[in-house]
């Protein structure tokens, strides 16, 4: 299987699941540990737009800096590999397990389009009802759906999302529709 290269000044959907389909969130505390080193990593190599963390893997959409992969922290070649690495290793240590915990290679998918662009963060917010873990995305804590309906301070790129869909209304309205055609594209991303 060849693996599409993470190109600097693109937009992509990043995506993956525990070996196995094993938890890779087992405890809140797992997701906000996940979450804090999203913040250590990602901003000086990618703007995050939107994601989810679900028990077993995960979603993201984030657009790549064109100064390219590593950005401006030098020595840093792949900070995605990084924030992975530095999970896995706290996850292991902190409940006893050992070995690899994320599938590999982590999957990828350039987003070439806008559409494209809101079908992927319609999806992953969508994803934890299509795993019947709530009926709304608002009721999901650990997905960027609440985070970028109010006005708290996140690493998220807001302003950029809601453009896209014509304001914070249109964006809530959008989201709670049921388009059968947007989710088909993504079902067989993950599961």
């Amino acid at each position: 299987m060849e693996i599409e290269v993470i190109e600097p000044d693109y937009y992509y959907h990043i995506f993956n699941r525990g070996i196995n389909r094993q938890p890779i969130f087992s405890s809140e505390d797992h997701y906000y540990k996940f979450l804090s080193l999203c913040k250590k990593y990602l901003p000086n190599y990618a703007d995050v737009y939107a994601y989810c963390l679900l028990p077993n893997h995960f979603h993201f959409v984030i657009y790549i800096h064109p100064d390219g992969v590593g950005g401006p922290r030098r020595g840093v070649k792949n900070p995605l590999g990084v924030l992975f690495n530095s999970y896995a290793q706290w996850f292991n240590k902190n409940t006893g397990r050992t070995g690899g915990l994320f599938q590999r290679p982590f999957k990828r998918k350039k987003i070439l389009d806008q559409e494209y662009l809101k079908q992927a963060i319609y999806y992953i917010h969508r994803n934890p009802m299509h795993h019947k873990l709530v009926e709304n995305p608002f009721n999901y804590t650990f997905s960027s759906y609440q985070t970028l309906i109010n006005n708290q301070a996140t690493m998220l790129n807001r302003e950029q999302v809601l453009e896209w869909f014509d304001g914070r209304t249109n964006f809530i309205d959008f989201h709670n529709f049921k388009f059968e055609s947007y989710l088909s594209d993504f079902l067989d991303l993950v599961d």
